[in-house]
């Protein structure tokens, strides 16, 4: 008998925490901007080694204007799990840069997704007004460099950082989203300090899963 009370128990829990997470459905985002990167880049000594080289490891700055592209996927309406797409606009004809990362950040204010709650029958939507959000990432860089004097040198560094920024929604499905951005990296060739400045324009959508909207 104590065992078959204890198994109605464990039932009716399962059933509980089963309707909640199905009545609580979050919406994807993809968002499209442009960035600012500024990367620093130091070459370590190894690239001193090369014969083709007539100078010693260099120091130097790419400025550069990107292309930012992210897709957001929220597991919960605190959390977001993301892509982030980064890739040259203009370059200064000497430097680019191409980036890819994934990351996660957590929502101080407000939910970070669009928010559907079902209850008995009756159904709700929220739509965030402000947001505000802190997180890390890591991913890859793919720099190429020259100086004067210097033959252009490319590199793949392994680069982990954090990220902060804030959304405001302008209409029904749509949000303005500034956001900054820093890593610290590491290549074969250089070491490098990645600081972005970017604003993108973010659209709610219904997403995948289960728990999507």
């Amino acid at each position: 008998m104590y065992n078959l009370l204890s198994l109605k128990r464990v039932f009716v829990i399962f059933i509980l925490f089963s309707n909640t997470v199905l009545a609580e459905k979050y919406s994807s985002e993809i968002s499209v901007g442009l960035g600012m990167n500024n990367i620093s880049f130091t070459e370590t000594k190894s690239v001193v080694n090369d014969p083709t080289r007539n100078s010693g490891p260099i120091s130097g700055t790419a400025s550069l204007l990107t292309a930012d592209i992210r897709y957001k996927l929220f597991p919960s309406n605190k959390i977001d799990y993301f892509l982030r797409l980064t890739g040259p606009l203009f370059t200064d004809g000497a430097n680019s840069y191409f980036g890819a990362h994934l990351g996660a950040s957590y929502y101080f204010v407000n939910s970070g997704s669009k928010f559907k709650h079902n209850d008995e029958g009756n159904t709700l939507t929220f739509t965030p007004k402000l947001r505000i959000f802190a997180g890390i990432e890591v991913g890859t860089e793919y720099l190429i460099y020259a100086e004067e004097g210097v033959k252009k040198e490319n590199d793949l560094i392994v680069d982990l950082g954090f990220h902060a920024g804030a959304s405001y929604n302008i209409f029904k499905d749509w949000s303005v989203m500034p956001s900054i951005h820093v890593a610290r990296g590491a290549g074969a060739k250089t070491t490098t300090l990645n600081m972005q400045g970017a604003i993108n324009f973010v659209y709610f959508f219904k997403g995948f899963g289960r728990s999507s909207l």
